[in-house]
């Protein structure tokens, strides 16, 4: 059988080589042995202009990829954070009151932060601000329940609570829309 496959590739090559052989005789191209400099300058201007756009494109799109990739991260971080808020929220009737205050004081810095990496972006803020409004408007809802032992009973404005936490959700929906959109 490996001798079959000897003569089978030995004809395979036979083959080939007399194509290459007679494809060769035929002239296919013919070639100038001569300089036309107009042509010469053109094709090097046109070389030189394409790479220059080339290369504005390409770091155009890196500073692009850049921006995202870092509001992002910040993004990213603060709705994990909201994120682990809410199903805490969500599961129990009562939340300890230092868990409460330890989400709003570090939510408000990540978002301060957030906020300064936008505006240098240059990316529109007004869903921030949006956001800003609805986590004081969930602070106020459980700041006003029934407090015992520095423990927040939540039964009590569980509807509230689920709708303040549906419109948190939304409004990051939003900003993760304008982070791509920028």
């Amino acid at each position: 059988m490996k001798e079959d496959n000897k003569w089978l590739r030995l004809a395979i090559f036979l083959s080939g080589s007399l194509l290459c052989y007679i494809l060769l005789q035929i002239p296919l191209f013919k070639i100038k042995y001569e300089l036309d400099v107009p042509e010469l300058l053109m094709g090097f201007i046109t070389l030189f202009i394409a790479i220059y756009i080339a290369q504005s494109i390409q770091s155009d799109v890196n500073k692009k990829q850049t921006v995202h990739s870092t509001l992002y991260s910040k993004f990213e971080k603060n709705w994990i954070l909201f994120n682990s808020f809410s199903e805490s929220l969500r599961n129990v009737n009562s939340i300890d009151l230092e868990q409460i205050s330890k989400f709003f004081k570090q939510s408000e810095i990540e978002i301060q932060l957030m906020r300064k990496y936008f505006m240098i972006y240059g990316v529109n803020i007004l869903e921030m601000q949006k956001l800003e409004n609805e986590l004081s408007s969930l602070e106020c809802i459980l700041e006003n329940l029934p407090i015992t032992q520095n423990v927040i009973h939540l039964k009590q404005n569980d509807f509230e609570i689920a709708d303040s936490l549906s419109k948190i959700d939304l409004i990051y929906t939003e900003m993760l829309k304008e982070i791509y959109s920028s």
